[in-house]
């Protein structure tokens, strides 16, 4: 099954968004384009049954994003599908996307939500996605926060696959800019678990980290910019550590032993062996 971009819930209108972002066209002499494919699928009853179990929403509607050279041709694509009257609209990103402002406007059809509707029509200016490089340097506080908010956006698709179980091997592939050792990112694993348990949980057996299957988003986006901002002393206080003036970096085996498990002794090491 395909995996859309995102999911977009909003739910006082109980209404969901999926986005799907498209970087070009279909090729010519493709069997079928595969927007076409992909929209078969997120309209399909199987999709939204699986959905409808994990997420409360009334209605739905699908967003194609692309750039504005595509969109007449995305267009054409989209008119020829028969999507058991799924609503579709196609936003556009203009010119100038490279510049510290891009402006993002809605192409083709209408949203449900008229507030949505009435903004996207007359366009919205917003600065361009950046994705932080993580720096082992960093202050710990502020590589807790850039983790947590992959593992953030990597919970759309877990939950589609049905599988929500996030391995270091599968995380690495999904943030080739990870500098971190393996015993460093687990370290952080067991460090999100802690501060942010709405999220996730640490398997300590196998250092993976299980991400919850229904998520708080609201508790979570903003707790995420607090672990970010923590100084030193609030950072270690979260994580039940004893407060001292050290380098970030330097307190790592502290918090490895606060976070291990309680090791409880055999009775003969307790008595002596017989």
């Amino acid at each position: 099954m395909c995996i859309p971009d995102g999911l977009m819930i909003n739910e006082d209108k109980r209404l969901l968004i999926i986005p799907e972002c498209k970087s070009g066209i279909a090729r010519k002499g493709d069997a079928e384009p595969r927007i076409q494919h992909q929209i078969t699928i997120y309209s399909s009853k199987q999709f939204h049954e699986i959905l409808g179990e994990l997420i409360d929403y009334d209605q739905y509607e699908i967003v194609v994003f692309t750039f504005s050279e595509f969109v007449e041709a995305m267009i054409q694509q989209l008119q020829t599908l028969k999507t058991n009257d799924a609503n579709i609209v196609v936003w556009s990103l203009g010119e100038g996307r490279f510049e510290d402002q891009v402006s993002i406007r809605k192409a083709y059809g209408k949203h449900i939500d008229t507030e949505l509707n009435q903004a996207m029509s007359l366009g919205v200016s917003c600065e361009p996605p950046a994705r932080e490089f993580i720096d082992p340097d960093m202050p710990e506080p502020r590589i807790a926060f850039i983790l947590g908010c992959r593992l953030l956006n990597a919970y759309g698709e877990k939950l589609l696959k049905g599988n929500m179980v996030v391995t270091s091997s599968e995380f690495r592939k999904g943030n080739l800019d990870l500098v971190l050792s393996g015993s460093k990112l687990r370290h952080f694993f067991r460090v999100l678990g802690k501060l942010i348990p709405d999220l996730c949980e640490y398997d300590r057996k196998s250092g993976d980290v299980i991400l919850k299957r229904r998520l708080d988003f609201e508790r979570i986006s903003l707790r995420l910019p607090q672990i970010g901002s923590m100084t030193n002393e609030e950072y270690r206080k979260a994580l039940g550590l004893p407060v001292k003036e050290e380098p970030y970096r330097k307190i790592e085996e502290e918090i490895e032993e606060v976070l291990k498990p309680t090791r409880i002794p055999k009775l003969e090491e307790m008595w002596g062996k017989k």
